[in-house]
């Protein structure tokens, strides 16, 4: 079987529709999905995702749905009606929601993924969260197994649980990973974070790049020079 080709996402981490716009243009051919996430989205609506699509771009649409499960159903609906490529809910939503979402799948080429654990978690920040003392890497394989159980088309986890995941799980099981750094890169407020080459090995097929990029004085170089890394 031939492994599944890594694709660049850039976060579009930015205030209003134009700078974003102003980032689809400059890194056309670079970028294979940008990632429209809360701020950007709630600022702009439904009308920047047709914006950046009539630019040649792909949506990576980063709104962790998160409810109950006809509410989440519904609104994965939506979001394959505006013809986004990825789209994020919350595996901690449970089976059931999950298994509602998966649906919207059956007939649009949408791929649906859940997130296990936010790269800004610690181990500890985690045992706070979910209230036990199990390892997170356990707990992101557990959510990861839900979805894969669930109908979806993968998860987002860091590239550090990513080998692990790929291993259980196969290679037609995505694995989107935030938390990309470039070699002697700040980590800003991520705590399980991976190079670009690290996060490949690892087994991630979707690699999500934001102040890397953006806070770079020469992205587009930068951004080659990871497809040239990655071997895109």
């Amino acid at each position: 079987m031939t492994a599944r080709k890594p694709e660049i996402a850039l976060a579009l981490d930015v205030a209003n529709q134009q700078e974003a716009l102003a980032w689809v243009k400059k890194t056309k051919g670079l970028v294979d999905l940008y990632k429209v996430g809360l701020q950007l989205f709630t600022a702009e609506g439904p009308g920047l995702v047709k914006a950046i699509q009539k630019e040649g771009g792909k949506i990576f649409l980063d709104l962790k749905f998160h409810d109950i499960p006809q509410t989440v159903q519904k609104a994965c609906e939506s979001a394959a009606a505006l013809g986004v490529d990825l789209l994020t809910i919350h595996a901690l939503g449970g089976v059931n929601m999950m298994q509602a979402a998966a649906k919207v799948m059956q007939s649009n080429p949408l791929r649906i993924v859940a997130v296990t654990a936010l790269t800004s978690h610690s181990e500890e920040a985690w045992q706070n969260q979910v209230g036990q003392k199990a390892a997170l890497a356990n707990d992101a394989l557990r959510l990861a197994q839900n979805a894969k159980a669930a109908g979806l088309a993968g998860v987002v986890c860091s590239a550090l649980e990513a080998k692990n995941l790929k291993t259980k799980l196969g290679d037609d099981f995505v694995l989107v990973t935030p938390g990309i750094r470039l070699s002697g890169g700040n980590a800003d407020d991520q705590e399980r974070v991976a190079t670009p080459e690290l996060a490949v090995q690892n087994g991630s097929h979707v690699l999500v790049l934001g102040r890397a990029v953006t806070e770079s004085k020469e992205p587009c170089v930068v951004l080659q020079n990871i497809r040239n890394d990655i071997k895109l």
